[in-house]
């Protein structure tokens, strides 16, 4: 759904897969990215942080997170 464009059907799909591992660094990416894409950046930024205390050496979270410190 993400691929599409699709992005809130793609969050709600993520979110229903963090319901079953909230742990998981790329899903917190990727829900990091689909709410960018709606401009919900403040959701963004939380689950970038949480990609970034699940796998800390995701480089990808960091650049996104500061991409959006910057921003606002």
């Amino acid at each position: 759904m993400y691929k599409q464009g699709k992005f809130s059907l793609s969050i709600l799909a993520f979110n229903k897969a963090e319901s079953i591992n909230s742990e998981d660094a790329q899903l917190q990416y990727n829900l990091g990215l689909a709410n960018f894409k709606i401009e919900m950046y403040s959701q963004a930024v939380e689950h970038f942080k949480k990609c970034i205390q699940y796998d800390t050496r995701h480089p990808y979270a960091y650049k996104n997170l500061a991409f959006l410190y910057n921003m606002h």
